[in-house]
């Protein structure tokens, strides 16, 4: 079992399946630990790993930020899920990252399409 390791930080944690993730930016990391990437999860240490928001490597503004931190978080749950090798799989990964937003509009539209259609089927 992976030691979640806690960095001196103004904490910010997210809670994947019952284990704790801390997000922190990439300023915040100690230097021998800084990252390239826009976002890294770190497994072994339940890290999130963000470039600062006000970077100037986030020129596609607030939604690309939530797509890289919804990516990050995808990682998160396939292995808290025990999906350890899918979890590794930047290409499915991306595709859930992608088609999410997607998916949460069609069950939240298929949602409102059955309480319509009950409250109908109570009127006969």
């Amino acid at each position: 079992m992976s030691k979640s390791r806690i960095i001196n930080i103004p904490q910010r944690i997210v809670n994947v399946l019952g284990t704790e993730y801390q997000i922190i930016f990439k300023s915040e990391m100690p230097e021998g630990l800084k990252e390239t990437e826009l976002g890294k999860i770190v497994l072994e240490h339940k890290w999130i790993i963000l470039e600062d928001a006000d970077n100037d490597r986030w020129i596609r503004g607030a939604d690309h930020h939530k797509q890289i931190l919804t990516h990050e978080l995808i990682h998160a749950f396939l292995f808290e899920s025990g999906l350890e090798d899918i979890c590794r799989s930047e290409r499915i990964v991306n595709w859930i990252a992608i088609q999410f937003p997607k998916i949460l509009n069609t069950v939240t539209e298929a949602e409102r399409v059955v309480k319509k259609h009950r409250k109908q089927g109570d009127k006969r």
